[in-house]
């Protein structure tokens, strides 16, 4: 099932600052997330406070995001260096 892409301005102002070649990863990861949405496995953060926030893996990054199927969306929050992560 295809899902809608919401994109926050936090994930797009931080897509700037990111090596172009690993820009058009994570731009093709998030493409195929969308197209294909019921088949990924949602890992969501343990800590308490963010327990709605899933992560996504694209090499060294980490994408933040909410998925609400019901919906068929994906809010994507940030995207951050894995050393900076979970800091």
């Amino acid at each position: 099932m295809k899902y809608r892409l919401i994109l926050d301005r936090r994930f797009l102002k931080e897509m700037k600052v990111i090596p172009e070649s690993d820009r058009l990863r994570i731009r093709r990861k998030l493409q195929e997330f969308a197209d294909n949405g019921d088949d990924y496995r949602h890992q969501r953060l343990k800590d308490p406070r963010f327990k709605r926030i899933c992560r996504l893996r694209v090499g060294v990054w980490r994408i933040f995001y909410d998925a609400l199927p019901q919906e068929l969306v994906i809010a994507v929050y940030a995207v951050k260096h894995r050393r900076e992560a979970y800091r």
